[in-house]
């Protein structure tokens, strides 16, 4: 029996034992046929409970399915709820998805909402059900290829976004705060720019199917998107992280024209200002 199957068997035991859980969902890939767990993968589950407080607060519960090394509570990737995030002896570690009854039991009444696909489209498996929604959550389609969300806009608010932090950057840049500037490049700056090249990918090419945050990136950009996006990883130091401040505007500006070529859209910022004000931030080294 493998770990994931040994923490899953454990968790459908425990839940039998309390009042306060009503269903057991287990999602990710150890639920799903596309890309499949393997030996590195964690378990994501989600328990439908009276008071979420009691599993987000308290621990006592968790030394009942294993000893704990770690764990750690914070927001959810998708649907702005809370999870318990569990590293326990046996090596496992388990995402607990903590969701009040109530929300879990209308999940079948919003299977067209795009991160509902997104969580429970793509592979769940029903472990326990005191709800009776196994069939609702199994009827839940998966999310479609070449679905574009992004509005007009989405679109403003990334933009402004990607600009507003790329001279927040390199003016820390420039004042010598060089670990703050690489961060945002590793971080924010970097995560908006794959959120403009997965907007290009839908946009140019609608059958591909693009996954939420980084996931798969490997498989879903071209390897000519890829290297660029490589390019802009350049380690720490004056020099390297101005470059990297470098590549990422580039990119971000030509990937911003073509999406709005496509689209029609108007530019969000004043696009000859900020970049005016870029560069002479850029043109000299940080002291």
């Amino acid at each position: 029996m493998t770990m994931a199957a040994s923490i899953t068997d454990a968790l459908c035991a425990w839940a039998s034992t309390r009042r306060d859980v009503h269903a057991v969902l287990l999602l990710g890939s150890q639920a799903r046929s596309d890309h499949p767990a393997d030996e590195f993968s964690d378990v994501d589950v989600v328990l439908a409970v009276d008071d979420p407080d009691v599993f987000l607060l308290g621990s006592d519960w968790l030394g009942e399915l294993d000893d704990v090394i770690a764990d750690v509570v914070e927001p959810t990737a998708i649907g702005g709820m809370s999870e318990r995030r569990v590293l326990f002896r046996s090596g496992q570690d388990v995402d607990f998805s903590i969701v009040p009854v109530e929300l879990i039991a209308l999940l079948g009444d919003f299977s067209d909402l795009v991160e509902v696909r997104q969580l429970l489209g793509r592979g769940s498996r029903v472990l326990v059900d005191d709800l009776g929604i196994r069939d609702a959550i199994e009827a839940i389609p998966a999310p479609e290829p070449g679905r574009v969300p992004v509005s007009e806009a989405d679109y403003r608010a990334l933009s402004n976004g990607f600009w507003y932090q790329l001279v927040w950057a390199t003016k820390k840049w420039r004042r010598g705060e060089l670990w703050v500037a690489m961060t945002s490049c590793e971080g924010v700056l970097s995560k908006g720019l794959v959120d403009l090249v997965r907007w290009r990918i839908q946009l140019r090419r609608p059958s591909v199917d693009v996954w939420h945050g980084n996931r798969y990136i490997e498989e879903w950009a071209d390897s000519a998107t890829m290297a660029d996006l490589a390019a802009t990883r350049t380690g720490y130091g004056v020099h390297e992280i101005g470059l990297s401040l470098r590549r990422l505007a580039d990119l971000f500006r030509q990937i911003e024209v073509e999406c709005r070529e496509i689209t029609g859209f108007a530019p969000a910022v004043d696009e000859e200002r900020a970049w005016q004000l870029f560069e002479r931030l850029l043109a000299r080294p940080a002291d």
